[in-house]
């Protein structure tokens, strides 16, 4: 059972820069270890510090999203003004340099990128709750009696779930992009496999023909990502923008 995440020494070795063949479809680097099961693994480490940075910036995001548009403006003021704070700061310089003395681990990583990642996300969230809370509908409810939490579970979480659909996919793409430059400069842990460290490695053997299956597939499965990541995330937006013109014009 291959543990997570996957490391350099779960891949098995056999002879050195090997070209593609039917035992190793991609050919074997200069550890003797197969190309294809390094970027596979690479790409699944990408998903795993993806969905811990996801998973902890969203949910920050709703709960005070959520709570500085439903209670009060003393509190708006001040996580505003600690968003704000958090906005200007120079976070990806931040983060390598915090990197560089932090215990080289996946989950502290991802807990850094949660710290300096939250505040825009929780920003959009307060925006549009902001605007969801003054509605007509909001209001019967609670004239009828309707308690904040019950506000926010059974209408706030499903009005603001596409917005979140679109934080999950733009913080996703800032991750794996971040993570890859940052191995790529040698700054994570150098056991854990990344896209980034695999196109760094390849980079050595450009005078030799075996950079063809040692660099090209990390490269172009890093920017397949990416673009893939970019395309999804424009296309959600443009089904947004048209969803809250549509609501607009029929409160006009």
């Amino acid at each position: 059972m291959i543990g997570l995440p996957i490391t350099y020494s779960t891949i098995q070795r056999d002879e050195i820069f090997m070209r593609p063949s039917n035992i190793h479809l991609l050919g074997t680097n200069e550890a003797g270890q197969d190309v294809l099961f390094l970027v596979l693994g690479g790409v699944i480490n990408s998903i795993i510090l993806s969905i811990l940075v996801v998973l902890g910036t969203n949910l920050i995001a709703l709960i005070l999203g959520s709570l500085m548009a439903l209670y009060g403006k003393s509190l708006e003021r001040l996580l505003l003004r600690v968003i704000d704070i958090f906005i200007v700061l120079p976070s990806n310089i931040l983060i390598m340099a915090i990197s560089i003395y932090i215990k080289p681990s996946l989950f502290w990583f991802s807990f850094v990128l949660i710290l300096f990642g939250w505040a825009q996300g929780t920003k959009l969230i307060w925006s549009h709750t902001k605007r969801i809370v003054n509605k007509d509908y909001i209001n019967a409810v609670k004239s009828f009696g309707g308690s904040g939490p019950y506000i926010l579970r059974k209408h706030i979480f499903r009005e603001v779930f596409p917005l979140l659909l679109v934080i999950a996919i733009q913080t996703t793409r800032r991750v794996i992009f971040l993570e890859s430059s940052l191995s790529f400069l040698g700054i994570t842990n150098p056991e854990i496999i990344s896209l980034g460290k695999l196109i760094n490695n390849s980079l050595n053997f450009l005078y030799l023909e075996v950079w063809r299956w040692c660099l090209l597939p990390p490269l172009l499965g890093l920017v397949g990502i990416l673009v893939t990541l970019s395309s999804i995330g424009i296309y959600i937006e443009g089904k947004i923008d048209r969803r809250f013109n549509v609501d607009r014009d029929n409160r006009a």
